[in-house]
C-alpha cells in the first residue's frame, strides 16, 4: 500500500511539473510576443487567470500522458506523432478557426455581416509560436520522464498508409469523414451555438428559423465556408492520425484517447478569459464544439484505425 502511494504521488507530481512547465513557458512567451493581447488586471483577476492557465494545461498534460501510456510507438516516432498531433489540434485547427471568424476574412467566409472584433495577426501568430514550443519540448519530455522513450520504430503506420493509397480508400475514407464533420460542425453550430442570442448578437448573424434553412443560406450564399470546413475535415483526420494508430491495438481506450486529443486541447481554452470574446459566447462555444468533435474523434478513430477492404467492412 505505501508503495502504491508513493508511485501515485510521483506519477503526479510529474504531470503537475509538466503543467508548470507548460504554464512558465506559456506565460514568458506570451510576454514577447502577443504585447497587444495584455491588458491591465487587478491582482484578484490576475491570479484567477493564472489558476485558469494551470488547469488549462494540467488538463492538457493529462490527456498527453494518458496517449503516452497507451502507445505502442516509443522514442522518436511517438515524439514526433504526439507532437504533431498536439500542436493540430491545439492550435492550427483553432487558429484556423480565428483566422475565418474573427478578422477581416469573416466577411467573406460567412460569419456574419462585419466583424464585431477584428484580432491583431500578432496575436494569432504568436498563438502559432507558442503552441509550436510547447509541442517541441513538452511532448519530448513527457515521452522521457513517463519511460517511453526507448528505440522503436512506426513501420506499421507506414504500411497502413501504402495500403490505404495503393486500394483507393483514402477516397470513400475522405467522403465518410467529410460529410460527418459537415453536419456536425453545422448541425451543433445551429442547434446549439446559433440558438444563443449572445452568439447572434456577436458575429451579427440572424436565425433562418430551421436546420434545412440555414444550410440552404450556407450552401448558396457562402459556399466557401463550405469549402473551409472540408479543408478543416481533413486536417483534423492528419493531425489525429498518429494518435490514432499508437493506440490502437486497444480499440476502447484508442478511440477514447482520439477523441479526447480532438476534442480537449482546442476547447478547453474557453474557460479563459478573452479580450475578444465575451464569457457567454465563450460557453456556447466550448459546448458546440467539445462535443462535436468528441463525437468526431469517435469516427476518425473506427474509419481510420485499419486498413478497410470495403466501406462496408
Amino acid at each position: 500500500m505505501e508503495i502504491k502511494i508513493k508511485n501515485t504521488i510521483y506519477f503526479s507530481g510529474k504531470i503537475i511539473l509538466l503543467a508548470v512547465l507548460m504554464t512558465v513557458i506559456f506565460i514568458i512567451l506570451s510576454s514577447f510576443l502577443m504585447q497587444s493581447a495584455a491588458t491591465e488586471t487587478t491582482q484578484a483577476d490576475g491570479a484567477k487567470i493564472l489558476v485558469l492557465l494551470f488547469i488549462v494545461n494540467l488538463v492538457n498534460i493529462s490527456i498527453i500522458i494518458f496517449v503516452i501510456k497507451q502507445s505502442s510507438w516509443q522514442g522518436r516516432p511517438l515524439m514526433v506523432g504526439l507532437a504533431i498531433s498536439f500542436f493540430g489540434v491545439l492550435t492550427f485547427m483553432a487558429q484556423i478557426e480565428a483566422v475565418f471568424f474573427l478578422t477581416d476574412l469573416a466577411v467573406l467566409f460567412g460569419a456574419g455581416t462585419i466583424p464585431v472584433i477584428d484580432i491583431p495577426l500578432e496575436i494569432i501568430g504568436g498563438q502559432f509560436v507558442i503552441g509550436l514550443v510547447l509541442a517541441m519540448t513538452v511532448v519530448p519530455l513527457a515521452v522521457i520522464m513517463f519511460g517511453k522513450n526507448k528505440k522503436n520504430s512506426s513501420a506499421g503506420f507506414k504500411q497502413y498508409l501504402k495500403a490505404t493509397l495503393a486500394n483507393k480508400q483514402w477516397i470513400w475514407k475522405s467522403i465518410i469523414i467529410v460529410i460527418s464533420y459537415e453536419l456536425l460542425y453545422f448541425g451543433f453550430g445551429y442547434y446549439v451555438a446559433w440558438q444563443n442570442p449572445a452568439v447572434l448578437e456577436f458575429y451579427q448573424g440572424t436565425d433562418p428559423g430551421s436546420f434545412f434553412l440555414q444550410l440552404k443560406y450556407v450552401f448558396t450564399q457562402t459556399p466557401l465556408l463550405v469549402l473551409v470546413q472540408l479543408f478543416r475535415a481533413l486536417a483534423w483526420a492528419g493531425f489525429a492520425l498518429p494518435v490514432i494508430h499508437m493506440t490502437k491495438s486497444n480499440k476502447l481506450t484508442g478511440t477514447f484517447a482520439t477523441a479526447l486529443m480532438v476534442s480537449i486541447p482546442m476547447n478547453i481554452q474557453h474557460i479563459l478569459p478573452n479580450a475578444f470574446m465575451p464569457a457567454e459566447v465563450s460557453r456556447a462555444h466550448f459546448i458546440e464544439t467539445a462535443i462535436s468533435t468528441f463525437i468526431f474523434g469517435i469516427i476518425l478513430f473506427w474509419v481510420l484505425h485499419k486498413d478497410h477492404s470495403s466501406s462496408r467492412d
